[in-house]
């Protein structure tokens, strides 16, 4: 198989992907992995202390980890470049990403919802965690994103408005993306 090597030595080659552009979600990421048997849940302890390798920021060197990220965006061009590379190559997964709302301050999350539209990504669901929060203070405070459904629908996005917190809500809106 000539599709490439990314897949091809990747166990699962055909599993879904997620991927947590939200760099500062490092905690619960470690704990999921944790749960599931990636890292030991012991090594929780460590989170973020000088030469661990569960890092502040989600780190690639922690199993189960594909692309580490920080709070800029760039996770969720990954997200879009993972999602092309399915669609060139043929592969038969869908690519999930978390974004929060103080990266899509940066030019680079609405560089790939353009190139997501553009290039037919269908395999593609973002969820953006609207929290008016970030590192310096209040969203709405820094840099205002609001109408943000209207952005995202400019790009050609479906659009749901979901309660973050309702676990079912969460679940129906992945059913209806499959």
């Amino acid at each position: 198989d000539e599709r490439d090597a990314y897949c091809r030595d990747t166990p699962w080659a055909e599993r879904d992907r997620l991927v947590v552009s939200k760099g500062h979600a490092a905690a619960i990421v470690y704990a999921v992995l944790a749960e599931q048997g990636f890292i030991p849940l012991a090594e929780l302890e460590s989170y973020a202390q000088d030469g661990s390798r569960l890092a502040g920021h989600v780190t690639r060197t922690v199993p189960g980890v594909e692309f580490s990220t920080g709070s800029l965006g760039h996770g969720f061009s990954v997200a879009a470049g993972i999602a092309l590379h399915a669609k060139i190559y043929g592969y038969d997964y869908d690519v999930y990403s978390i974004l929060g709302d103080g990266e899509l301050q940066e030019g680079m999350p609405w560089e790939a919802c353009m190139t997501i539209a553009n290039k037919g990504l269908t395999r593609l669901c973002a969820f953006v965690d609207y929290n008016h929060l970030q590192v310096d203070g209040s969203v709405d405070e820094i840099n205002q994103l609001e109408p943000l459904e209207k952005k995202f629908k400019a790009f050609n996005w479906e659009v749901r408005i979901i309660d973050g917190h309702d676990f079912y809500e969460i679940l129906d809106v992945l059913a209806y993306f499959k």
